[in-house]
């Protein structure tokens, strides 16, 4: 019993760290990564990414018989753009400084490819109770990865989490000017990747560890090849 529920939550866990859209579209969403070097911001840009991808879908599901499918391109565009201003508008009214501080990131949302094959593939062909309950398990599982991964990065950099909660209340960041953590690399954007490796690596072995896979072993792998070279060359 307490190795199925053990084997329940790895499953869980692997899904949101490997299986989850934002690792199997990373080139497209890389800005997310980029941006997400404390964990308040890791939130705060999945946060809009998952109204915007909510809002959309739901609008494209509801009029996807209306709209012709000459047009559904220029519509899909049009939607996309028009609902990540508005969310960016609403979000800036009363979060001005946390939104600023993610640059142009936001504005990148209405093109990136998570949002574009939501609208395309999934709300295009699906009811709007289909398309709302996996785009809200997405972003969620979206979400729990970024805050965890900007949690990561912030205290590698800094030492300490949630350095810039002051921008909550919309005062002016007091994140330290000194980066005093173990490893300050990683608050750059290519610390960002690397930390993403590192995070895909230990979950591949760990799934590999629960399921019962054994790593190939080098001599296996030549083993292998010998016997291959050998039978090819039985046949000519």
């Amino acid at each position: 019993m307490i190795s199925g529920a053990l084997r329940r939550c790895s499953d869980c866990a692997c899904f949101v760290a490997l299986g989850n859209p934002l690792t199997a579209r990373l080139i497209g969403l890389c800005p997310l990564l980029a941006v997400s070097n404390t964990a308040l911001k890791g939130a705060a840009i999945t946060l809009l990414l998952a109204l915007v991808v909510l809002c959309a879908a739901s609008a494209t599901a509801l009029l996807r018989h209306t709209v012709s499918w000459r047009l559904q391109p220029i519509y899909h565009a049009l939607v996309t753009s028009f609902i990540t201003a508005l969310v960016l508008a609403l979000a800036s009214i009363e979060y001005y400084e946390l939104v600023a501080t993610l640059s142009i990131y936001p504005a990148l949302i209405a093109s990136n490819c998570l949002l574009l094959s939501y609208v395309q593939e999934v709300a295009e062909r699906s009811s709007l109770l289909v398309t709302m309950r996996r785009s809200a398990r997405d972003c969620l599982a979206i979400m729990i990865f970024m805050i965890a991964f900007g949690a990561l990065r912030e205290l590698a950099t800094y030492g300490r989490v949630f350095t810039d909660a002051s921008m909550l209340a919309s005062l002016p960041s007091l994140v330290p000017q000194v980066k005093t953590g173990p490893l300050p690399i990683l608050g750059d954007a290519s610390g960002a990747l690397i930390l993403l490796a590192l995070v895909l690596a230990c979950g591949n072995s760990l799934r590999r560890r629960l399921q019962g896979d054994e790593p190939i072993s080098r001599p296996a792998l030549r083993a292998d090849a010998g016997e291959r070279s050998a039978t090819v060359g039985q046949q000519v």
